[in-house]
């Protein structure tokens, strides 16, 4: 399942459904197994976030583009 503002606002009722009509089903955020959904496969957003600041910090301090991948 993709992520969509419309499907994450009811994670429970999809869940449900699934479980109900005996379908396998794999999500993308770990909000769907929270709710009992079998599992999740995504990354960490606030991992990403992380990695992302800390490319920031060094491009503001004058990092050049071959150093960022050292």
């Amino acid at each position: 399942m993709i992520r969509n503002p419309l499907f994450s606002r009811y994670p429970k009722a999809i869940v449900d459904l699934a479980i109900k009509n005996r379908l396998p089903s794999m999500y993308e955020g770990a909000d769907y197994v929270a709710v009992g959904g079998l599992m999740s496969y995504s990354s960490n957003d606030a991992e990403q976030w992380r990695r992302a600041a800390t490319y920031v910090d060094k491009i503001l301090k004058g990092a050049k583009a071959g150093d960022l991948l050292a």
